[in-house]
């Protein structure tokens, strides 16, 4: 309950419309406290873990094309029409809210991060983001009528491999809960799930819709 109270004294004193916080699925009483000062459940995930011990069979008939710089909003609405229907709601919000940030704010993220778009013969069909350094993968989006047909198992191993090439030894991503084909797909890539979160919201707006 301090907690909360903390978190939202700071959004008070910087007068910020969001406050977001991550916690771990069994702190029970720690996300009721939250829930009681006004925030709402966004996304229930799972962090998974895939260690890079063993080579990777990377044959496909895709074409990785890295993002540069001046594509990055042009990634980002693929990307929102690739990841349409995804469970997740803070993908959505920030697929959602990406072509609205400063240009600032996108050369940091594409100094760290690495974007690919992933075409099939001349088709765009799917969407990759990892992180050499920290060693994760982030985005992973096929074309809702290209799905079903291997590519995103395709896509995600030339990520690890990727990874493995940038001498990472394990490799994380989040999931959420309820993606269930997901989920599946990377346990059998090797993923296992080491921790459930669930990403609790306080915003004004919903403050001023319940008041």
């Amino acid at each position: 309950e301090r907690l909360a109270k903390e978190n939202l004294q700071l959004a008070a004193e910087h007068d910020a419309e969001y406050v977001t916080v991550i916690l771990p699925f069994e702190e029970t009483n720690a996300i009721e406290s939250f829930k009681k000062y006004g925030f709402r459940v966004l996304a229930d995930s799972y962090q998974m873990v895939c260690q890079l011990d063993r080579e990777f069979n990377d044959h496909t008939d895709l074409r990785f094309l890295p993002a540069k710089r001046e594509e990055a909003r042009k990634w980002a609405m693929q990307a929102s029409k690739f990841l349409k229907g995804s469970p997740d709601t803070v993908l959505e919000l920030g697929l959602k809210n990406i072509l609205d940030l400063p240009e600032a704010f996108i050369d940091l993220v594409f100094a760290s991060e690495t974007f690919f778009f992933v075409n099939k013969d001349q088709e765009a069909i799917g969407v990759l983001q990892i992180n050499r350094k920290r060693g994760t993968i982030g985005n992973i989006g096929v074309k809702p009528s290209e799905r079903n047909k291997g590519y995103g198992r395709q896509i995600v191993t030339f990520g690890l491999k990727q990874l493995k090439m940038s001498n990472c030894k394990e490799v994380r991503l989040r999931v959420h809960a309820a993606n269930d084909n997901a989920m599946h797909l990377y346990k059998s890539l090797g993923f296992q799930t080491k921790q459930r979160d669930l990403a609790l919201l306080w915003s004004q707006q919903d403050q001023i819709a319940t008041s």
